[in-house]
C-alpha cells in the first residue's frame, strides 16, 4: 500500500504531463494529468495544488 503523503511533485511534472497529453491529442484534466505524472489526484494535496495553480 502507498503511503498517502508520497512523493514530492514538481509543477515541471505537471507542466510536461500537459504538454504531453495536448501533443497526443487526449483531453486534459486532473485525472490524466496524475496518470502520467503517477500519483492520485484526490489523496495527493500538493499535486492537487499544482494543478489548481497552472489551471
Amino acid at each position: 500500500m502507498e503511503n498517502k503523503k508520497g512523493r514530492e511533485i514538481a509543477e515541471s511534472e505537471v507542466l510536461g504531463a500537459i504538454k504531453y497529453l495536448e501533443s497526443i491529442n487526449e483531453r486534459i484534466n486532473i485525472i490524466n494529468v496524475a496518470e502520467v505524472v503517477g500519483c492520485h489526484p484526490s489523496i495527493h494535496k500538493g499535486f492537487n495544488n499544482i494543478y489548481k495553480k497552472i489551471q
